[in-house]
């Protein structure tokens, strides 16, 4: 399949002038302008190149540390079903990604503290295997 890097750039030129700071948190999941990627790399969807990333940390006002949320859950230990009341996402912690602020689009969900802890728990057993 052959892919469109030369939208993905004009797209990207744009997110780059952005000036808006929207206010963010860790814990929360957003849908960011991601990208167009290389090989087994997640891509955006859509013609926005968007997808739902969960904020794992917040390191200042203009960049965070995410982790990228699919529908599609494999039996890997890279993978955490995250399955709350509001929200059902698999979070892909092989493929965290530390992110501009920029990239945020909007806010779908606020996780609880409960499920923060669980998935920051589980995170660390993945890269302590």
């Amino acid at each position: 399949m052959q892919k469109d890097f030369d939208t993905w750039n004009k797209i990207k030129k744009k997110i780059n002038t952005i000036e808006t700071e929207l206010p963010f948190y860790t814990g929360q999941i957003w849908w960011c302008s991601v990208r167009l990627n290389v090989g087994h790399e997640i891509d955006g969807k859509h013609n926005t190149f968007e997808r739902p990333f969960y904020i794992f940390k917040k390191c200042n006002a203009d960049m965070f540390i995410g982790i990228p949320c699919t529908s599609n859950y494999k039996d890997r230990a890279f993978m955490y079903k995250l399955r709350t009341p509001r929200v059902k996402f698999v979070l892909n912690f092989s493929q965290i990604k530390t992110m501009s602020s920029k990239r945020l689009l909007r806010r779908i969900v606020n996780i609880s503290t409960f499920f923060q802890e669980d998935i920051k728990k589980n995170f660390f057993n993945y890269i302590n295997r």
